[in-house]
């Protein structure tokens, strides 16, 4: 009978970590992702606490407390590891493409900029002070050594 107890509240508890899955994807992936993740794991760990309390409740009446307890944990907990992973490998690709589009954003700007700034056709020839000279030619205040 344990068995059939252990087996149910293990079913309960994936079903739970399942919710708390849909929770953190609508959270960070829905209509308004958030930014800020500060809520998220209150949110989680309410309804971890509360599972667990049901079913320290239905346990004790049903008089098999340990192995519902038990069960209810593993239920909640494995499942959530492997959701947990699946929710960062998913976060990590949008922050790649993200990124990349990022990336490609800011080469454009600094395309132009080079095009635009680049005076004498990309050609470095020395001018570093804008006399029209090189370093050390005579042109630069009379500063050669």
């Amino acid at each position: 009978m344990d068995i059939l107890y252990a087996l149910l509240f293990f079913l309960a508890g994936l079903a739970f970590s399942y919710v708390n899955y849909l929770v953190s994807s609508f959270f960070l992936f829905g209509p308004r992702p958030s930014k800020n993740g500060m809520g998220l794991p209150f949110i989680r760990q309410t309804i971890n606490i509360g599972v667990l309390v049901l079913a320290y409740f239905l346990g004790e009446k049903a008089g098999h407390l340990g192995a519902v307890l038990i069960a209810t944990a593993l239920g909640l907990t494995v499942p959530g590891f492997l959701f947990s992973y699946r929710l960062s490998k998913k976060l990590m690709a949008l922050r790649e493409e993200e990124a990349m589009i990022a990336g490609q954003k800011t080469a454009g700007r600094t395309e132009e900029r080079d095009i635009a700034g680049d005076a004498d056709g990309g050609r470095d020839d020395g001018d570093r002070d804008g006399d029209g000279g090189t370093a050390g030619d005579g042109r630069d205040g009379g500063c050669d050594a």
